[in-house]
C-alpha cells in the first residue's frame, strides 16, 4: 500500500517575495502627493505608501502612478521600483504573466543602476512564480541568477533563503545531491545569523531528503533537530509537518505502532490549526497503517473520515487513496462486493472515460466468479471443485481479455474522432484567424469580393471625404526619443485614431510613417461623408490635446478634402487597399498648409459642413502644385 505524499512529503519552502508590510498609511505620504513636491518626491512618497497599504488593489493603483510620474520625468530608479512594487502586486493576485513582465521591466532598469540587490530580487520572485506553475527548471535559472547577485552583495539572509529554494527544487528533480548541497549551504548561514526559523526549516528538508535517500537513521535525526526547534518557537504548522515526515519514516520501517503514534500528534495539530486537506491524509494514511496491523474495521473508519474531508475539499489525490485502502480493508474481511465496490471507484478516478465502463463490466465479472468460487468451496475441496474453479478462472480470464479488446477498440474510435474533431476546431479557428487578418487589410466589402471572385476591380467613388493627419515637429522631437519610446508613442496615438475612424464610419487606409490616412464614403456611400470626417478630425486634435496634457510628445496638423476617388487592391505579394486621384493629393495639401493643433478644410469641404460647424476662412492660400486655394479652419 503506498502512501498518499501530496501532502505527507510536506516541503516547507522559504517563499518570501517581499510582500506589503500592513502598516496604517501614513497621512503625511498622502499631504505630500497634494503638496507641490517635486515629481521624484512623489514617486518616493507613492512607493512608501505601497509598503504601508494592506490592500492589493490599493497597492496596485499607486505602484501604476509611481510608474507613470518616474516614466514622465525618466527617474530610473523610481521606474525600477516601481516596476518590481507592481511585480509584487501582480504576483499576490496570482497574475503570474504580468508579475513576470514586471520584473523583467524592473531588472532593465535595475541593470542601468547596477543594482544587484534590486536584480537579485527580482530574479529571486519570477524564480518563485515558475515554482509554483511547476516549471522548475525555469525557476532554477532564475534562482541561480538571484543566488550570483546575493552572493556579490554578501547578503548572508538572502543567500540562505535562495539557497533554501534551490534545495527544494533540486529535491522535486530528484537531484538529492545538490538538494543537500544547497540545503546544508542555507542551514550553516542560519547557524551563523541565529535565525531559528530558517533553521528548523532546513533540518525538516534535509529529513525529506534522507527519507527518499532510504537513510532513515539520519532522517529521524534531523526531523527530531527540526522539532525541537519547533517546540521552542512555537510554530504548530511546523511541528506537524515534522511528526507526518517521522510518521513516513516509522512506515518505511514497518514501525507502525510508532507510526500511529505520531500521526495522531500531527492529527491534532491539525485539527487546532484547521488545516483540512491536513487533517484527510492524516486519516486516510492511519487507516494505510490499520491495513498493514491486519485492524481492517478501523482502516475502513479512518479512511472513510478521510473521504468525506477529500470530498469536501474536492482532494482527488487523497480521495483516491482512500478508495484504495478500503478495497484493500473489505478484500482482507473477504468482503468482495465491497472490495470491488472501492476499488472501482479508485479506478474511476484514475483511469479514462472509457474505463468507467470497463470497472463495471471487469466488476460483474469478478462478482459472479467469487460467488461462484464460494458455491464450489461449500461442497469440500474435491478434484471436482479444483477443477471447476480452475475452468472458471479460464472463463474470467477470457471474458477480461475480450472486454479489453473491445475497450480496446472503443478508445481508438473515439481516439480517431476526437482528432478529427481537434483538426476542424484547428481549421476553423485558422480560417477565422485569416478572415480577421483580412478585414484588419481590407474593409469588409473589398475582404468578401476577394474571398469570393479572388479579385476585386477598382472602383470610382464619386463623392467622398479624404482626411490626412501628420505630427509637427516629427523629425527634431524623435531625436531625442529612443526607438523604443518612439514606437510606443506612435502606436498608441494611431490605436487611439483607428478607434476613432470606426466609430464614425470612415476606413483607414494607411500610415506613412508618421503620417494617416483615411476616407469617409466608401465602400459603402455616405451622403454625410464630409460631416462625419470632419468630428473624426475634431475628436483626434481632442484626442492629441489631451495627451500632450499627460505628457505626449507630438501636436498634429489636419487636413480634409472632399471629391471623387478611385480604390481598389494594388500588388500581388503584401497587397494594400489603396486610393487615388487629385482630390487625394489635395487632401495632402490641406495637411501641409496646415498649423500646428488645427484641421484646415478645402472649398469643397466647407460647402458641405457650413451648416453644420463654425469655419473661419483663410483666404486664398498657396499649395504646391495647386496654385491658390481657399481654405478654412474648423473651429
Amino acid at each position: 500500500m503506498q502512501l498518499n505524499k501530496k501532502l505527507l512529503l510536506f516541503f516547507f519552502f522559504s517563499i518570501t517575495s517581499y510582500c506589503f508590510s500592513k502598516n496604517k498609511t501614513n497621512d503625511s505620504l498622502l499631504t505630500i502627493l497634494k503638496s507641490g513636491a517635486t515629481e521624484v518626491e512623489k514617486v518616493s512618497a507613492l512607493l512608501k505608501l505601497i509598503e504601508a497599504s494592506s490592500n492589493s488593489d490599493t497597492a496596485l493603483m499607486y505602484a501604476n502612478k509611481a510608474l507613470v510620474l518616474a516614466n514622465l520625468v525618466k527617474y530610473t530608479t523610481g521606474i525600477a521600483e516601481s516596476n518590481k512594487k507592481l511585480g509584487k502586486c501582480y504576483m499576490q493576485s496570482g497574475n503570474n504573466d504580468m508579475a513576470i513582465e514586471s520584473f523583467l521591466n524592473a531588472i532593465d532598469f535595475y541593470q542601468q543602476l547596477n543594482d544587484k540587490t534590486g536584480i537579485g530580487k527580482c530574479n529571486y520572485n519570477i524564480g518563485l512564480i515558475y515554482y509554483k506553475i511547476a516549471d522548475y527548471t525555469k525557476s532554477l535559472n532564475y534562482l541561480l541568477k538571484a543566488m550570483e547577485m546575493f552572493e556579490q552583495i554578501g547578503d548572508k539572509y538572502l543567500i540562505s533563503l535562495c539557497s533554501g529554494n534551490l534545495g527544494n527544487i533540486y529535491y522535486l528533480q530528484k537531484n538529492y545531491d545538490e538538494s543537500l548541497k544547497y540545503h546544508f549551504k542555507s542551514l550553516h548561514i542560519s547557524e551563523e545569523l541565529r535565525d531559528e526559523n530558517g533553521l528548523a526549516k532546513n533540518n525538516n528538508n534535509i529529513g525529506l531528503v534522507y527519507i527518499d535517500k532510504k537513510n532513515y537513521t539520519e532522517a529521524l535525526e534531523y526531523e527530531n533537530k527540526a522539532i525541537s526547534i519547533y517546540e521552542r518557537i512555537n510554530d504548530s504548522t511546523g511541528l506537524s509537518s515534522c511528526y507526518i515526515n517521522i510518521a513516513i519514516i516509522y512506515d518505511y520501517l514497518s514501525n507502525y505502532k510508532n507510526a500511529l503514534d505520531y500521526y495522531i500528534k500531527a492529527l491534532q495539530i491539525k485539527k487546532q490549526i484547521g488545516d483540512k486537506a491536513g487533517i484527510g491524509v492524516c486519516y486516510v494514511n492511519m487507516g494505510d497503517l490499520y491495513i498493514k496491523l491486519l485492524n481492517y474495521k478501523d482502516a475502513i473508519a479512518y479512511s472513510l473520515k478521510g473521504i468525506e474531508i477529500a470530498t469536501e475539499i474536492n482532494d482527488l489525490d487523497n480521495l483516491r487513496t482512500g478508495y484504495r485502502n478500503i478495497a484493500s480493508a473489505y478484500e482482507g474481511l473477504k468482503d468482495y462486493k465491497n472490495a470491488y465496490e472501492y476499488e472501482s471507484k479508485f479506478k474511476s478516478l484514475t483511469d479514462s472515460i472509457f474505463n468507467e465502463q470497463n470497472s463495471k463490466n471487469i466488476n460483474d465479472l469478478k462478482s459472479n466468479f467469487l460467488l461462484q468460487k464460494k458455491d464450489i468451496e461449500q461442497k469440500g475441496k474435491d478434484a471436482v471443485a479444483e477443477q471447476e474453479i480452475k475452468r472458471q478462472k479460464t472463463l474470467l480470464y477470457a471474458s477480461l481479455g475480450g472486454v479489453a479488446l473491445l475497450i480496446l477498440l472503443v478508445f481508438f474510435v473515439f481516439r480517431n474522432l476526437n482528432i478529427q474533431k481537434k483538426t476542424t476546431k484547428v481549421i476553423v479557428a485558422e480560417k477565422q484567424k485569416s478572415e480577421n487578418l483580412l478585414l484588419n487589410i481590407l474593409p469588409a466589402e473589398i475582404a468578401h469580393q476577394l474571398k469570393e471572385t479572388g479579385a476585386t476591380e477598382a472602383k470610382l467613388y464619386a463623392n467622398v471625404s479624404v482626411l490626412f493627419t501628420d505630427f509637427v515637429g516629427f523629425t527634431t522631437i524623435s531625436e531625442n526619443l529612443t526607438p523604443k519610446e518612439l514606437v510606443a508613442e506612435i502606436h498608441l496615438c494611431f490605436t487611439a485614431f483607428d478607434e476613432i475612424m470606426g466609430r464614425n464610419g470612415l476606413e483607414k487606409i494607411k500610415t506613412i510613417g508618421d503620417a494617416y490616412l483615411a476616407v469617409c464614403g466608401l465602400p459603402n456611400e455616405d451622403k454625410n461623408h464630409a460631416k462625419k470626417t470632419v468630428q473624426a478630425a475634431i475628436e483626434i486634435k481632442d484626442f492629441i490635446n489631451k495627451r500632450m496634457a499627460e505628457g505626449g510628445k507630438f501636436n498634429i496638423r489636419i487636413g480634409i478634402n472632399s471629391g471623387p476617388v478611385v480604390a481598389g487592391i494594388v500588388g500581388v505579394k503584401k497587397f494594400a487597399y489603396d486610393i487615388w486621384g487629385d482630390t487625394v493629393n489635395t487632401a495632402a495639401r490641406m495637411e501641409q498648409s496646415s498649423t500646428q493643433g488645427k484641421i484646415n478644410i478645402s472649398e469643397s469641404t466647407y460647402q458641405l459642413v457650413k451648416n453644420d460647424y463654425n469655419c473661419i476662412h483663410r483666404g486664398k492660400i498657396q499649395a504646391k502644385n495647386k496654385g491658390e486655394i481657399d481654405m478654412y479652419f474648423v473651429e
